[in-house]
This record gives C-alpha cells, structure tokens and sequence, in this order.
C-alpha cells in the first residue's frame, strides 16, 4: 500500500511537471514565432558599411586594399543579442592571409571588443560564431595583403537564440531523470518482493518524457544555432532515459510479447533515425525530395522542379558516400557538417538547383510528406524536415513490427528475426520507400503465418502483398507463402485476390507515373544495358548463368556476410555483421519448439523452394538491368533485397535443428522474450557502430 501511494505522488508530480514544463516550451515558441521576421536577421548592404584603406575599384562591390589592417565597419543601433554573423565577399584564391573580425559589446556580462575568426564555408561566404548577448558594432578585416583585390556585398547577423526558452526543457529532463531513476528502484524492489509492479501509464509517461526531451533538445539545438557541448550531453542522457524505460519494460513491467517487441522497435528505430547521417541510406536524397514536394502538395514527377537553398545545401553537405568522401579524408564527420548545415543556413538565401528524382511512385511517400508538410507549418528547415520524414516512416515500421507480432501464430520468432535484421531498422528509419515495402511484407508473412478466418485479415493479407507488388514487382514469387496456410483457410480467391490486387497496384503505379510525369522519362535500366537481349541470353545459355549465379553467390558469401554495410555501402562495420549471423542462428534454435508444432518436411520444403527462387529472382532481376551483356558478373545487388527471405530461412533452420535434434527444452514464451532480447542486442550493437563511424570519427 506504501509503494503504492509513493508512485501516486511520484506520478502526479511527475505529470503536474511535465505538462508545466511544456506548456512553457510552447508559450516561449508561439512568442518567438510571433515575431518578425526581419527581427531574426538584419542585412547590413556594403553601401551602409563604412571603411578604412579600401579604394573602390569601379567594377561592382570591388575594392582594392592599400594597407595590411584595411577593414569595414559598421554601428548597431540597438540591434541587441548576436549569434553569428556571415559576410558575404569574394577573395583572391592566392590569398593565405587571416580573416578576422572585431565586434563591441557585451559577451558573457563583459563589455568590451572581442575577436572572432572569420571561417570560410563556400567561395563567397564566411562565418563567424558570436554568441553576444549585445552587439553593437563590427570591424571586418577580409585580409592582411595589400594592393589585392576583393569583392564585399555585405554581411548578415542573426540575432541569437534565447537561451531562456530552452532552460524549461533543462529543467524537464532534469525532473525526468529524477523520475526515471525513482522508477528503476521501485520496479526492482516490486520485483524482488514479488508484488504488483507499476502501472504501465506511469512507464508510458516516463517514456514520452524522454522522446520528448530528446526530440526537443535536438530540434532546439541541432537546428537553430544554440547548439553546445551541455546540450549534447542533455540529448545524450534523453537518449540513455528513453533505452532504460525500454529495458526496464520489457524485463519486469509488459508481459505481451507483441508489445515487449513494439517498444524495443521503437527504441531501435528512434536510434538509428538519428544514429544515420542525414540522407545516408542508399539513394535517400532521391527519396527526400520525392517526399519534400508531396508535402508541398506537388503529387506530379516534375523534372524542372527548383528546390530551395535550405534543400540543395543539405545535399551539398550530404551527399552520397558520405562517409568515403568527408570522414574517410579527415574533412569531418556528420557532426561536423550538421553544425555547417546550421552555420549556413541562416545566411543563404535563395533558389539555385534544380534535381531529377528519377523516383515516379507516391504511396511510399504520403506518410512522411505529410509529417514533413507539419514541419514546414511550424517553420522547419530541410534538416528538420528529413527527420520527422524519417520519424513517420520509424513509427509505420513500429506499428507494423506490433501488428506482425500478434498475428503470427507459427513461426514467430522467423517473423522476429526479420524484424529486428540491422538492415530492416536501418531501411524503416529512412526516407526509403523500402520503409513502407518491409512495412507491408512484416505484415503479409506474419497473415501467412497465422491465421485469415475475418475480412480484415483477409484485407490485410492481400492489400499488403499488393503493395509489396507494386513497389518491388519481384516480390509477387511470395504468393507461395499462402501454401503455408491450414488447408481450410488456403482458398484459391484469396492468393488469386493477391495477385490481382499486386498486378492493379503496379499497373495503376505505371499508368500514374506515365500521366503525372512533365519532362521526365519513365524510369528505366543503366545505359547500355538491353533488357531484353539479357533475357535472350539467360534463355539461350541457361547453364552458363546458373553457373555465373553460383559464383556471384560464393564471392559474396550469398551476401549474408553484408548485414553490416550501412551507408551507401561505404560504412562497414565490425562486429554487426558476425553478431547479425550468430544472433540469426541463435534465434532460429530458439525457436526449434515453436516448430516443432508445425508441418516439418512440408513446410521446409516450401521455405527452402522460395529461398532459392526468391534469390534466384532478384539476383536475375539485377543481371538483367545493370550487368551489360553476357557479363560473367552480377552488378547492384545488395543485402537489404534478400531481407524477405530471412523468415524462410530461419524457419528452415530451425526445422533443420529439429531434425538433427538441436532443440532447446525451455517454453515457448521464455524462449521467444530471449530471442527478441538477443535480435535487438544485435540490432542495438549495430546502432552504436553506425553513430560511431558517422559522428565520432
């Protein structure tokens, strides 16, 4: 009764805090939000600045120095709290000197003159981090040469962040982690006495609590420009509260294995969400900006479409192989480029690119265009966009993850292994419309799985092979799974119904994508590469491709060895991948029980015949579209195609260990938490590598 009435307090006090601290949270943004614009920025034109030793050369905003200390300068009429300055100018490339600026006023309750360097981000522009709490003048000197010539156009300041409207979120976390820690000592004192644990709506509270505190923090301080050490470690120990709810959940409080599996989803997902650098899953800038101009309400394929500068900057500072071309040469690491991100964003302005998505299919994209068009409501840039993008996608996968898990009457913990591949969180937790595919199939094999007696069953079975169709037309061989059902509910209008729902998906895809196109081709294979003459020659040469499949297979160790190659296949890592394939074998005898009450020989033999054609399928889908002809190799296959086929697979071992009698003696539900606990041990371990490689090397 004690403990009872403590957690009482706790909760109540813990809530009165929470809603306190968000209701100020909110009442400083719509403050902040209210004010002008031109409050936030002040354009300062080279004709307001004044100067010292400059001569005007006559050409433009060209002046030409004629002494080592020249410099412009300009007085603030109440301009008040600084936080970075970008001048726009244009130096002599042979120009090594120092550029430097001096600024008046107030920092950190001292007045006086401060110098700042002056950092060059792009050709024309250079930054300077102030952080003034009273700005009240500045001396520019762009060099130290003298009889050189330079181009100034002016500068910009941007009036810094109030750091009072982020100390109520401080304050929050604080509170969180007091409750947090409270939490754990109750719940382990309720569990070595053998009494009720604790409510689950007080969990729940403390696990919004520190999504909230997190996903704040890093917002506040990721994309505005008050970002600092002390943040970091907020975000940081948000992160830390968010896992040890999760942990302490699904050891001692959530009893349902679908729930236990749904919270550790969304934990790994909210991971990898942030633990990835900003457009690093393959070909994720194509997919951000299909999703940007569905939440600009644009559902055509545009060719000539023109992105705005936020846009086109976070590609500049993004781009694919993120990790060979910046971290691999010394140049940085994500971190880095976010802070640049930031840095520049407030001083550029502009439309000045054009891209070519090349994607033509919507229905991936409706779900994080919508959380990105919020975004944009609550005047987010591209960086913040692409994370409530990736966000919305984690939260479909979370739902789907939950959903299997209920469903799946056999095979269960095949359904889980799937679920909890490195690549499948990776996948889900991008703007990829690989997000939806494996979304949709962790529902269709778990129907197939278990059991389709009611119309939504029978929905959900169908619309989502349908979708998986329409995405991946070479998904469709998966229709077989419906043969894994009881013989009473295998009916021939309902795989029939599948595929017919799959093939008026592709189709209406197809026809969309022929209709909404302006100026843009219809998707098709790599240059030089004819389809049809490669088709001519599978045909004509069947045992030379066989043979060619073999050795692609052998060389690439049947790309099992891949599951941990994140990026775009330029961020290996090292203990993923052996832990991916332990863990899968671990699972899958884990799970030789649950098979046991299967079909056996039946069952094994159609998940071994759709293991091989699933990968013979997808490994000739890619030799027909990105090998040239008659090649002896296979081009652009990569680990996250063959992902469906792991509950084939692993289901197939554990009938495998049945037979050899590699069983384990424990009951079914112990031995289904185990192999939930140890997938996403793997799938965490891999998370932590992935951060490394991006944002501490």
């Amino acid at each position: 009764m004690r403990t009872s009435r403590g957690l009482s307090a706790i909760s109540i006090v813990f809530l009165f805090i929470t809603v306190l601290s968000i209701a100020l949270e909110a009442g400083v943004f719509l403050v902040r939000r209210s004010r002008e614009t031109d409050l936030e920025k002040l354009e300062v034109a080279v004709s307001e600045c004044g100067n010292y030793e400059f001569r005007p050369t006559g050409e433009g905003n060209e002046f030409e120095a004629l002494a080592n200390d020249s410099f412009f300068d300009y007085t603030f009429s109440g301009f008040g709290a600084a936080d970075s300055v970008m001048v726009h100018m244009k130096r002599h490339p042979d120009d090594p000197t120092e550029t430097v600026m001096y600024a008046s006023g107030l920092l950190d309750g001292v007045e006086g003159e401060f110098v700042f360097a002056l950092k060059q981000v792009a050709e024309d522009r250079f930054t300077a981090e102030l952080r003034m709490d009273r700005l009240d003048g500045v001396r520019i000197y762009p060099t130290e040469k003298v009889h050189v010539c330079l181009t100034f156009d002016g500068f910009t300041v941007n009036e810094k962040v109030r750091r009072t409207a982020y100390s109520f979120g401080e304050m929050f976390l604080f509170w969180m982690l007091t409750a947090f820690i409270l939490y754990i000592v109750v719940v382990i004192r309720a569990a070595k006495n053998g009494t009720q644990s604790l409510s689950p709506w007080l969990g729940a509270a403390l696990g919004g609590s520190a999504f909230a505190s997190f996903a704040g923090l890093m917002a506040s301080r990721m994309f505005t420009a008050a970002a600092d050490v002390g943040d970091a470690l907020a975000i940081c120990a948000g992160v830390m509260a968010l896992l040890g709810v999760a942990g302490i959940h699904l050891a001692y409080v959530i009893k349902s294995l679908p729930v236990k599996a749904a919270v550790m989803a969304a934990a790994l997902a909210l991971l990898f969400t942030f633990a990835s650098a900003p457009l690093q899953a393959p070909d994720e800038y194509t997919h951000f900006m299909r999703a940007w101009t569905v939440s600009k309400g644009d559902l055509t394929f545009n060719n000539d479409y023109r992105f705005p500068q936020d846009v086109y900057l976070l590609d500049d500072l993004f781009a694919g192989e993120f990790h060979n071309n910046l971290i691999k040469t010394g140049k940085g690491n994500a971190f880095t480029a976010i802070l640049e991100y930031r840095d520049r964003v407030n001083g550029e302005i502009g439309d000045v690119k054009t891209y070519e998505t090349h994607i033509q299919i919507l229905l991936p994209y409706l779900l994080p265009g919508a959380a990105m068009a919020v975004g944009r409501f609550l005047g987010m840039k591209a960086l913040g966009l692409m994370y409530l993008g990736r966000l919305a996608n984690a939260a479909m996968f979370v739902w789907a993850v939950w959903r299997a898990m209920h469903k799946a009457k056999r095979y269960r913990f095949a359904v889980m292994i799937a679920a909890f591949w490195p690549l499948t969180v990776f996948m889900c937790a991008s703007l990829s419309y690989d997000a939806l595919y494996l979304s949709a199939f962790l529902i269709f094999i778990s129907s197939v799985l278990g059991e389709i007696r009611t119309k939504r069953e029978t929905a959900e079975a169908v619309l989502s092979f349908g979708i998986m169709v329409a995405i991946k037309p070479t998904t469709a061989v998966l229709a077989l799974l419906f043969l894994l059902l009881p013989k009473e509910e295998r009916k021939p209008k309902l795989w029939g119904g599948a595929l017919l729902c799959g093939a008026a998906l592709y189709f209406a895809v197809l026809g969309y994508a022929a209709l909404a196109a302006k100026g843009m081709a219809p998707e098709s294979v790599l240059p030089g590469v004819d389809v049809t003459a490669q088709i001519r020659y599978i045909l004509s040469n069947p045992f030379r491709y066989l043979l060619i499949m073999l050795v692609d297979g052998y060389q690439n160790g049947f790309y099992a060895g891949r599951a941990g190659l994140f990026g775009w296949l330029d961020v290996p890592t090292v203990m993923t991948p052996f832990l991916s394939l332990l863990g899968f074998l671990a699972a899958s005898i884990l799970g030789t029980k649950e098979a046991q009450r299967s079909r056996g020989k039946w069952d094994s033999l159609w998940f071994g015949l759709l293991t091989v054609l699933f990968y013979g399928i997808t490994i000739t889908g890619f030799y027909c579209q990105c090998s040239t002809l008659g090649s002896s190799s296979v081009l652009g296959v990569q680990a996250r195609y063959l992902i469906p086929v792991l509950p084939c697979t692993a289901a197939l071992t554990a009938n495998g260990s049945n037979l050899l009698r590699i069983t384990v003696g424990e009951e079914e539900d112990y031995c289904g938490r185990l192999a939930l606990w140890i997938c996403s041990g793997v799938t965490l371990i891999a998370a932590g590598e992935l951060f490394l490689n991006y944002f501490l090397m």
